[in-house]
């Protein structure tokens, strides 16, 4: 295995676990500094290797090849191999997990209180009244796991969704 390879799977395996989907080939190529087309590459040199598996799902469809699929599995059966272990299905799904991977239930704008979908940082309303290089700054942010630029982009963008002034209000 190339240390291509090797970090392109080291990727995988932390993006699986944080975020609970695969990453685009796009956020491949950009996570290894690569162009789209080696993306491809690389991922189809794993699934050849037995590394990965591609699902049916077009984007987002990586997965280990290591990682179990329970969904087969009946739940008394998980249950009680959970119980074997000392554990109970609930221990496992109170788990806490990133901030990052967008848990939120509520915009994120302290003056509002709308419901807003996983993954989601503000309602439609409040995203779309941010400025539209605020909004990019954001996305780009998040995308380089720029994790201080992203606190400030999204700290200005609170400030601005909140009647503040930012400084693209």
């Amino acid at each position: 295995m190339t240390p291509l390879q090797l970090k392109l799977l080291g990727y995988l395996r932390d993006r699986l676990e944080r975020f609970e989907t695969a990453p685009t080939y796009e956020e491949i190529a950009t996570e290894l500094g690569c162009g789209k087309s080696q993306a491809w590459r690389l991922v189809d040199a794993l699934i050849a290797s037995g590394h990965l598996v591609r699902g049916a799902e077009r984007q987002r469809g990586l997965r280990l090849a290591d990682a179990p699929d329970l969904r087969g599995v009946g739940t008394e059966t998980l249950r009680a191999e959970l119980a074997r272990r000392g554990l109970t299905l609930d221990a496992l799904i109170e788990r806490p997990r990133p901030i990052a991977s967008g848990i939120a239930v509520t915009c994120a704008a302290d003056s509002c209180g709308r419901t807003v979908e996983r993954g989601r940082l503000f309602c439609r309303p409040h995203w779309f009244a941010l400025a539209p290089d605020l909004r990019e700054d954001i996305i780009q942010a998040h995308r380089r796991r720029d994790i201080e630029a992203y606190q400030a982009f999204v700290a200005e963008a609170r400030d601005v969704a909140d009647g503040g002034r930012g400084r693209r209000a």
